[in-house]
């Protein structure tokens, strides 16, 4: 059984959150203009809750995955790309959930996506 998920992209100028049920549908959505270029060094936790925070209280026991520029260098948690060749073909699968090695001032917040680089072959 899946759990609840809550799910950010976190851009450069904007952030987006999603609450989404076990059975895949967005129950709850949060859109506001604090992207990471916005948020202060150290105003991560904040920034995190005044964007999520309501979703965590809907449902505390669900999963958190964080996207986009918040696992850039200069963002929260920098999350590092994970090689692949280049191609023109599609990329599949996606790259794995990885745990943190550091983790924010939240405990649940446990999972990044990493982003692609390409390489040569």
């Amino acid at each position: 059984m899946f759990k609840p998920l809550i799910a950010l992209d976190w851009g450069t100028t904007r952030a987006r959150a999603f609450l989404i049920s076990e059975d895949g549908r967005v129950l709850q959505r949060r859109l506001t203009d604090r992207g990471i270029q916005s948020v202060a060094a150290g105003g991560y936790p904040a920034a995190f809750e005044a964007l999520a925070g309501e979703l965590r209280r809907a449902a505390p026991d669900a999963a958190i995955v964080l996207a986009g520029m918040v696992g850039s260098r200069n963002g929260w948690v920098k999350a590092p790309y994970v090689a692949t060749a280049r191609s023109s073909r599609p990329m599949s699968p996606a790259p794995p959930l990885r745990e943190t090695s550091r983790r924010p001032a939240s405990p649940s917040i446990s999972r990044r996506i990493p982003g692609r680089r390409s390489c040569r072959v």
